[in-house]
């Protein structure tokens, strides 16, 4: 199925997905041909239901054929008994928006009844998609306060953890966005890596390898001495979630959980894998050779030349 909406006098009017002036496509448990139709009139591949569940976290965020793609874990069935993560996909392409979801958060529903009641300020994909970025956090924020009157204890990322703590509703107790508290959690640093490749790619390009560390390593090298709202600045406006200050927050509270050199140590490496052993039944039996697992030597190099 394809919600399609286009603007009318500054609001969203739901239209058929084959429409000239569609501003979003929402795909809801789209079939193939469905996903063809539009894969052809936008020029660019959407990613599969198997896909988005497959993603690893350092590559929800990327760019392919003129479009910007982003995966985020959005709750669903928050209201019922059995409420559920699932990967939702949100694609930005020639200031258009699509979006592909196979659950139904009531974000999607709630956002577009409201902004084809009242003009919201929509003029193009990338507010359309603040607006849902707004309506979601609202959701979860309700969602949030229910369960804290029902729950005694709660594990979350950022920014949600930040949003909790500044409106005065919870009391961290264990808090892994500094390497104190991770490791009194884990037992070492329990480092997660950024950039992936295969053996073969690393041999095949040296050069290319390197160059994307060294860019890493400068990036990590500025955040360390960049204030939150200087970081802010740079990125683009909808990792704010329509919540600067929340944004800078979480910012500032997660800096110190960011390496500054992008090395990993032999200890840290083996503190992933014991978590891994621990907590992924697959991994239980595995025989992972950490020296292999860990190429360093790119970083290492970087950490001497980068200024």
């Amino acid at each position: 199925m394809i919600h399609a909406y286009e603007l009318s006098a500054g609001r969203l009017t739901a239209v058929g997905a084959d429409a000239a002036g569609v501003l979003w496509w929402d795909l809801v448990h789209p079939s193939r041909e469905e996903e063809k139709a539009l894969e052809d009139r936008l020029g660019l591949e959407l990613p599969t239901k198997d896909e988005m569940h497959e993603i690893e976290i350092s590559s929800r965020l990327y760019s392919e054929d003129g479009g910007h793609f982003m995966t985020a874990l959005i709750p669903a069935n928050t209201d019922g008994d059995d409420p559920v993560m699932a990967p939702i996909t949100f694609i930005l392409v020639g200031h258009r928006l699509v979006t592909i979801r196979y659950t139904e958060p009531r974000a999607f529903t709630a956002f577009p009844q409201r902004a084809e009641k009242s003009a919201l300020g929509l003029g193009d994909g990338e507010t359309v998609l603040l607006g849902l970025f707004e309506a979601i956090v609202d959701r979860l924020a309700d969602v949030l306060e229910r369960a804290g009157r029902e729950i005694d204890a709660i594990s979350h990322l950022e920014p949600v953890i930040s949003m909790l703590e500044r409106d005065g509703s919870i009391r961290v107790v264990v808090d892994t966005r500094t390497e104190e508290g991770t490791r009194a959690l884990f037992g070492g640093s329990n480092p997660a890596a950024v950039l992936y490749t295969k053996n073969d790619f690393i041999e095949k390009n040296p050069n290319t390898t390197q160059a994307l560390v060294d860019a890493l390593v400068k990036s990590l090298k500025w955040i360390a001495q960049a204030k939150p709202e200087e970081i802010a600045a740079v990125v683009p406006e909808e990792f704010l979630l329509g919540d600067k200050a929340l944004y800078m927050l979480a910012v500032e509270k997660s800096k110190p959980s960011y390496s500054q050199t992008g090395v990993i140590d032999p200890a840290g490496m083996k503190s992933t894998n014991d978590m891994l052993v621990q907590f992924d039944a697959d991994m239980k039996d595995a025989k992972v050779d950490l020296a292999k697992t860990f190429v360093d030597r790119f970083a290492k190099k970087a950490a001497e030349t980068v200024k």
